[in-house]
């Protein structure tokens, strides 16, 4: 039939479709508009060869094809390039679907991607900011210095009258960035843990819950560097912080780490009520995984001052008592550990 043509679509990895007849004077442009409802890749992410010529959005299917011949073959393949470059559009409804496709399809590890993702960072809008950091943690490899760099720049701090100021005044892009990093730095990566220490600071209860979790993600096991970063927090003039700092503990004890239990076990004397009974919460949490370090000062706290400390240890060490000796008498007993404050 005159005007028509058969229309055979094939990607790189073999896959190929049948788009059956086309009027001849259909362009490049619908035919990737098709391609984008069958195989939901974006027409901007779409590069359409013939044999090794590249065809262009406006051209018409008559263009390529040979006098007499009814069937056309076609290649896609996947480019972010064209993606890439509205990155650099200064309208907003232009970048964020933007990086949401690059997030969607690039090649894991992909610099340029990633550098072209780390100037988003600098944006004035927190949406676009945290959109980026949020496409870095799926794109980025695990141990991307790079990456991890950019990131880390969202949560730099400054001092303004003895206080910390955030450079991301956006508690979104806060949280997002700290997922991020746990997402892709390296295992021990020293100056990471040095800034999420700072990040247990952080106002906000979810940036400060994240930076916990992502602290026990990166610590290695008796990570000794780590456990000082957050031993620093313990000393903070706000009790929430110092609660998030303790949790962060919990989280490298349960990992064998032996001098956060006893930083944790410091926290018993903490000046604020709450501090303590958080610490001995944990402690109790931990001798459920049968953390034998953990029972000994569950043991030497049953003559704290605290009838709530003391009741919480005597009821978790009844527990194990219960289950390993019959529930006929408490384990033996070392000293009872010595506490100074009121």
């Amino acid at each position: 039939m005159l005007g028509v043509v058969d229309v055979v679509v094939q990607r790189l990895s073999g896959e190929r479709v049948e788009l059956g007849s086309r009027q001849v004077s259909s362009t490049i442009s619908a035919l990737k508009g098709e391609l984008e409802d069958l195989w939901s890749i974006p027409a901007a992410c779409q590069s359409l060869l013939m044999d090794t010529t590249l065809l262009h959005n406006t051209d018409t299917l008559d263009k390529y094809l040979l006098s007499g011949n009814q069937k056309a073959t076609f290649t896609l393949v996947v480019s972010l390039k064209d993606v890439i470059n509205e990155l650099e559009n200064p309208a907003v409804h232009v970048q964020l679907p933007a990086i949401e496709t690059i997030a969607q399809f690039a090649t894991k590890g992909d610099h340029d991607v990633i550098d072209a993702l780390s100037k988003c960072l600098e944006h004035g809008l927190p949406a676009v900011r945290q959109s980026a950091i949020e496409a870095l943690s799926r794109i980025a490899e695990k141990g991307d210095d790079h990456a991890v760099a950019a990131i880390t720049s969202c949560l730099k701090t400054r001092k303004k009258a003895g206080f910390l100021v955030w450079r991301q005044g956006n508690v979104n892009v806060r949280r997002s960035a700290v997922e991020a990093i746990a997402e892709i730095a390296g295992k021990g990566d020293r100056k990471v843990l040095s800034t999420l220490g700072v990040c247990l600071e952080d106002r906000d209860l979810g940036v400060r819950q994240r930076v916990v979790k992502a602290i026990g993600t990166i610590a290695e096991t008796n990570d000794s560097h780590a456990a000082m970063v957050v031993k620093c927090r313990l000393r903070h003039h706000h009790q929430d912080v110092r609660v998030s700092a303790l949790q962060a503990l919990s989280d490298m004890v349960k990992h064998g780490n032996r001098d956060a239990l006893t930083q944790l076990i410091g926290c018993l004397e903490d000046p604020d009520q709450g501090v303590r009974r958080a610490a001995v919460h944990t402690l109790v949490q931990i001798t459920d995984s049968g953390n034998q370090h953990a029972i000994t000062a569950l043991r030497n706290i049953l003559g704290h001052p605290d009838e709530y400390i003391r009741q919480s240890a005597m009821d978790a060490l009844s527990k194990i008592v219960s289950t390993d000796n019959g529930g006929d008498e408490l384990p033996p007993m070392g000293f009872e550990r010595q506490f100074t404050f009121g």
